[in-house]
């Protein structure tokens, strides 16, 4: 198993416009003895953009940008860029994280050679509105909580409200020569393999979506996983891994 030890808060706001309320969530990736951090930025308008930090062994803070390493630029990202995960395949890094317009959150992707100048490459996650879901999911047969989900943020958001898409990270490694990404369709957590992120179209999704109870790996069981259950960051590989 591995071993966790408290070592108390890290990074803490500060007095720059784009992280003046909070830090928070962060993606992390290790170089040696350094530790390298994404994290969520939050501003007082409630605005989130993606902040750098390094620290060395692990909790020593020894680098922090003064600006956003990852802002706002486009009008799906306007409310926020947030919740970042980070792994690095062979020699390119593999960026994704949120993006929100204050009714919408989809997730999208940065890559590159370079952590540190990273492309943005767009959405990822389907963009499909939870009214055409709907049509999808009784075809799928799928159980009543996606249904549930789906009425809760039509409600919320009105009819043209896109599938939520949280949650979304991808394995530290190709198998067999294909990513593999998990995401979250509330309320269950899924898992999807391809070739290259340019299969990645509307109807690579609402194909997914027909068949959608085959690529869950994982479902709420406890009471405190009654409302729906999400991913956090990529997963270790271990000598037990392929078990």
């Amino acid at each position: 198993m591995v071993e966790v030890k408290r070592l108390g808060i890290i990074l803490k706001p500060t007095e720059y416009d784009f992280e003046n309320l909070a830090v928070l969530n962060p993606g992390v990736f290790q170089e040696g003895n350094f530790v390298h951090m994404f994290y969520r930025a939050v501003d007082k308008e409630h605005r989130s953009s993606i902040g750098y930090a390094k620290f060395k062994g692990p909790d020593e803070l020894i680098e922090r940008w003064e600006k956003p390493i990852i802002g706002r630029d486009f009008d799906y990202e306007s409310m926020g860029v947030e919740d970042p995960r980070i792994v690095k395949i062979d020699d390119t890094f593999y960026l994704s994280y949120v993006a929100h317009d204050g009714k919408n959150a989809v997730t999208c992707l940065a890559t590159g050679k370079d952590f540190k100048n990273l492309k943005k490459m767009g959405v990822i996650t389907p963009q499909i509105t939870y009214n055409d879901a709907e049509d999808i999911f009784k075809d799928a047969r799928l159980k009543d909580a996606y249904f549930l989900h789906a009425s809760i943020y039509e409600k919320r958001g009105g009819g043209d409200i896109l599938l939520w898409a949280k949650d979304t990270f991808l394995f530290p490694r190709k198998i067999g020569e294909k990513f593999f990404l998990v995401t979250r369709v509330l309320p269950d957590i899924q898992i999807v393999s391809f070739n290259d992120f340019k299969e990645l179209t509307g109807e690579f999704w609402k194909d997914r979506l027909k068949n959608l109870s085959d690529y869950v790996v994982l479902e709420n069981k406890h009471w405190f996983e009654t409302r729906h259950i999400g991913g956090g960051c990529p997963p270790v590989e271990t000598k037990n891994g392929r078990r």
